[in-house]
């Protein structure tokens, strides 16, 4: 009875959310779909091939592709790592642009913090993309376990929906209040006279239009997308690094 109730309960509050943002946000739940949809299918095919050449054998995963599926479900389901990835690479190029407006603004020539609403974009879509993923695999191997494809004891079927049910509500759960800190964003900029008059003394000295400036802010748009490609760089070798050290063991 719980268990039902609380499927019901999350379904509603999905059915809800997505309501709420069909109004004016149509394409993100189309996205979240179909990236659902595109999981599913991929692990739905892998597992059925992996099940017909005896990869897996019961809950089981065998031999040296049975360690590699494995490790590849265990990477994906890996939503700590995906957001501290997320959020280093954000944190990398938004908060030396904050304290660089913060200090330069003592002078009068500060300017906006540049790729402001693109970081934000990537971080909030690439913490929504782990969890989407993660709740489709989830909820592909339950419905595995409920065709009965796999087998696999009712707490572990009911943990895998449990929890891809949860993953799938706190991304739609994110989406609403990624939108709904926009338009918040946009109403005290435009309603709050305070930050605007210190927008104003922060950046009193410089002009709107200077070619020089022009060439300065081409400058930190590059340096804030080669801070993200090392990032990713560094992410790459540290994952190379830890295979070849587990292969070594």
């Amino acid at each position: 009875m719980c268990k039902a109730f609380f499927v019901i309960l999350v379904i509603g509050t999905i059915t809800g959310l997505t309501y709420l943002l069909s109004k004016k946000n149509g394409g993100d739940i189309r996205v979240v779909w179909y990236l659902s949809a595109l999981t599913a299918m991929i692990v739905f095919f892998v597992a059925k091939i992996a099940i017909g050449t005896g990869v897996i054998v019961g809950d089981e995963f065998v031999g040296e592709y049975g360690k590699l599926l494995s490790h590849f479900t265990g990477i994906m389901l890996d939503f700590k790592k995906d957001f501290l990835i997320v959020t280093c690479i954000a944190s990398l190029v938004l908060v030396p642009q904050f304290i660089c407006y913060l200090l330069s603004g003592l002078s009068g020539n500060a300017k906006p913090p540049m790729l402001m609403g693109i970081v934000l974009s990537f971080f909030f879509w690439g913490i929504i993309k782990s969890l989407v993923v993660c709740a489709s695999i989830l909820m592909t191997l339950w419905g595995l376990y409920f065709f009965g494809y796999i087998p696999t004891s009712d707490e572990t079927s009911w943990f895998f929906l449990k929890a891809g049910l949860s993953f799938l509500l706190l991304a739609f759960g994110i989406i609403s209040l990624y939108r709904e800190g926009e338009q918040l964003a946009n109403w005290v900029g435009e309603h709050v006279p305070k930050l605007r008059a210190i927008h104003k003394c922060f950046t009193r000295n410089e002009k709107a239009s200077s070619s020089g400036e022009a060439v300065n802010a081409v400058d930190v748009l590059e340096l804030s997308q080669s801070l993200m490609r090392l990032t990713s760089d560094i992410h790459r070798i540290a994952l190379k690094y830890r295979e070849s050290a587990k292969g070594s063991k």
